[in-house]
């Protein structure tokens, strides 16, 4: 896909302290919506500026810096950026302020962003623009990158591999090039002969950027999960019996996806999407298919076999959770051991599948290492890097 590059138009918004709180609360939706004409006025009297704003792309989304100049030290700065609630604010110290902010979700396909700034009484605009490189393509969501498994921020499909129509599968005896979609309603690409060597190239056909994800990706993207709270059960991070992760469709084989599984706000352990900690969702990370991913490992320090929530530490950086979940044990066992999944491994076989797809096996942690990708149960998806 050939991406368009877009310019975010910026707006910062000097308002008076004097309004309410729910009027200045991030998501409350109360900001004044500016225009090219009042953003050029210069009639008012600003007590803070913003800085030039580094142009976004792959490296700085997860991390995106907003500064500026202000005349009230000591004195809370508001800042409130488009579609992203910040939990904390910037103060103004030394006639400066500062902010950074995850955005690798906000900006993901849009041409504008909206920041407004406020600081005691008085009023006045600036506008700025910024050019964005960090676009993913339709059915994709940004993803923070981690350290020590990703050192870029990257996209990902939404959902699992598909095509528009049945026909279209490959089949062991055509198989022929196709271009896995990310589609929400679709046909799943699984089983079928199906090899990670296909994967990788139904990813590719998309065009340039486009890959099958890796074991490190998914390792971002599940430890992102983990952080954040309303995917379990209790919607807090805290390790107990009564706490878990959701684990998807366990029951066949899903085609479609059903938006009010995001809409419902209300946990359930066969809820078949997980929010990211920048606010987007994925669907069938866990549970529905087991996902395909490159890897480049040559063998596993040791074999194990069990849940993930004791997996060994040497194996605990390539598949594992980040938090110390030993602290549970077997009365979890009919609660799936905290949601995070099993590990079904020899000390190494070739191929790799994570995700799970049963009530034994599925967890956004689970993994299975094998050589058999032909079977109606297993899919992929793919990544694009910007």
């Amino acid at each position: 896909m050939k991406m368009r590059l877009i310019v975010l138009t910026v707006f910062l918004s000097l308002l008076c302290l004097s309004c309410t709180e729910s009027n200045n609360r991030a998501g409350s939706g109360r900001y004044q919506q500016f225009d090219s004409e009042t953003c050029n006025s210069s009639t008012e009297r600003r007590t803070a500026n913003i800085d030039e704003l580094e142009t976004i792309n792959s490296t700085n989304a997860h991390d995106y810096q907003i500064t500026g100049t202000c005349e009230r030290d000591n004195s809370e700065v508001r800042v409130y950026i488009e579609g992203h609630p910040l939990d904390k604010q910037p103060i103004c110290g030394r006639g400066e302020w500062e902010i950074s902010a995850d955005i690798t979700g906000i900006i993901n396909k849009k041409e504008r962003v909206q920041v407004a700034v406020s600081q005691a009484g008085s009023s006045g605009l600036l506008c700025k623009n910024v050019t964005n490189y960090f676009i993913c393509p339709d059915g994709y969501i940004g993803v923070p990158q981690l350290d020590n498994f990703t050192n870029e921020n990257f996209c990902v499909m939404k959902y699992e591999a598909k095509v528009k129509s049945e026909q279209d599968l490959p089949t062991p005896i055509n198989r022929s090039i196709i271009k896995a979609l990310a589609l929400a309603k679709g046909f799943p690409i699984r089983g079928r002969g199906l090899t990670q060597e296909d994967a990788v190239k139904y990813c590719k056909e998309n065009g340039a950027g486009y890959d099958l994800i890796d074991n490190d990706e998914w390792q971002t993207i599940a430890r992102n999960i983990e952080q954040e709270p309303v995917n379990w059960s209790n919607e807090d991070l805290r390790i107990g019996n009564e706490n878990r992760l959701n684990i998807g469709n366990v029951s066949g084989v899903k085609t479609s996806s059903d938006e009010d599984d995001i809409n419902d706000k209300k946990w359930n352990l066969n809820k078949r999407s997980h929010k990211l900690t920048n606010t987007e969702y994925i669907w069938d990370f866990s549970g529905n298919l087991s996902e395909i991913v490159q890897h480049d490992i040559s063998s596993l320090p040791e074999t194990y076999t069990g849940y993930i929530y004791k997996i060994p530490s040497s194996l605990k950086e390539l598949f594992g959770p980040d938090r110390d979940y030993t602290i549970l044990d077997d009365r979890e066992r009919l609660r799936g051991f905290a949601g995070l999944g099993y590990m079904q491994g020899s000390r190494f076989s070739g191929g790799i599948i994570r995700g799970g797809n049963n009530s034994r096996t599925a967890g956004i942690f689970s993994v299975e290492t094998t050589t058999h990708f032909n079977r109606p149960n297993v899919g992929f998806r793919c990544v694009y890097h910007p």
